[in-house]
């Protein structure tokens, strides 16, 4: 597809297959073939002014900087998305945004700051009524409460996880094991 759309000349169809087989090589594990593919689909979708694409390609791009170690980086790249996204009206795409900066912060080691953007995140998807993703913030940041000693407050989140879950019967068995494996449950 993507030989067609150089062929052809088509731009748009270029960025499109570049996403395409970036987005395949980095769900493959292979950040760094993926790279070149991202970071071609992220310049076409900024200058053109793609907005919802570009978040698309801006969150696959930090994602795989962030697997290859390349945290300033990735986190220009989500910051970048979070300008993208944060004044628009995706909410979702917003709060996403937050967690890649999150996950960079939390890679690097800075526990704290990553805890407060992962309860910000929960916040956002609370007030947006999405359950699986606010528990999914809420557990990451109750992970890294617990990494810092606080294991009280870390419990208490955890508690309202599992709360949360009970609802979701089956569905919520792999945040269910997750939990477990933040307690040091088997």
């Amino acid at each position: 597809a993507l030989e067609i759309a150089k062929r052809t000349g088509s731009r748009g169809r270029e960025a499109r297959a570049s996403f395409s087989v970036g987005s395949a090589l980095q769900r493959r594990g292979d950040a760094a073939h993926a790279l070149p593919f991202i970071e071609a689909a992220v310049g076409f979708y900024r200058q053109g002014g793609y907005r919802s694409e570009l978040a698309l390609a801006l969150t696959l791009l930090a994602d795989a900087q962030i697997g290859q170690g390349r945290y300033a980086e990735a986190s220009g790249a989500a910051a970048e998305l979070l300008s993208a996204v944060g004044s628009g009206p995706d909410r979702i795409q917003a709060a996403m945004a937050r967690e890649r900066h999150a996950e960079i912060f939390t890679w690097q080691g800075g526990y704290p700051q990553a805890a407060e953007i992962y309860r910000e995140a929960a916040e956002s998807y609370r007030s947006l009524g999405q359950t699986m993703h606010q528990l999914y913030a809420q557990a990451n940041r109750a992970d890294l409460l617990w990494r810092l000693g606080g294991f009280s407050q870390a419990g208490a989140l955890l508690d309202d996880v599992a709360r949360g879950l009970a609802p979701l019967g089956e569905g919520g068995r792999p945040m269910a094991v997750r939990l477990a494996l933040i307690r040091g449950e088997e």
